[in-house]
């Protein structure tokens, strides 16, 4: 699947969902929270970033697209609407939005949810939640959580990823 930065390999996501047996993917929440762009490492001037003159938008224009593309990859189908709501509301000063949720439907008839920020306040971190009609699977930084209705009630640890707090950054730059 080709995404706005070039291919991505989400494949890593849908083997633990397979792994989860969380049965057939009915909803998802992915959220993405990035720290305000910074111009260079040790510099906390956001530079281009949010110059709207040069950027394409701010903390949900600017991410959101590689949470779309993964949701599109898990449900394997394709986007038949979009309600999204974009605005500063942490980050006045910010020339472009700091915040964006979205409510996408799928034409096979999925929802999800997606979510993405200027408004971490100490690093970016994603967290994606996978609801099949079986359980839920839960990926937060480098934690794998499962719940499963055929399991005990408690949830499972099914493996820890690579330590890293941004995982989708991670499948991305990393292609695993």
């Amino acid at each position: 699947m080709a995404l706005a930065s070039g291919e991505l390999d989400a494949a890593p996501i849908k083997e633990l969902i397979n792994q989860a047996n969380i049965g057939r993917i009915c909803t998802a929440h992915f959220s993405t929270y990035a720290i305000p762009p910074m111009s260079e490492p040790g510099n906390t001037e956001p530079g281009w970033f949010v110059d709207p003159q040069k950027a394409a938008g701010g903390g949900f224009l600017d991410h959101a697209i590689y949470g779309a593309g993964i949701l599109r990859y898990l449900f394997d189908d394709e986007v038949e609407s979009i309600y999204a709501q974009i605005d500063k509301y942490c980050l006045k000063d910010l020339d472009v939005e700091d915040y964006g949720a979205a409510m996408i439907r799928f034409k096979q008839g999925a929802i999800a949810f997606l979510e993405s920020t200027f408004t971490a306040p100490v690093e970016s971190h994603d967290r994606i939640l996978i609801i099949g009609d079986e359980g839920e699977l839960e990926i937060r930084g480098d934690e794998v959580i499962v719940w499963n209705k055929n399991e005990a009630k408690s949830p499972r640890r099914i493996r820890m990823l690579p330590e890293n707090p941004n995982f989708s950054r991670y499948c991305i730059e990393k292609s695993i």
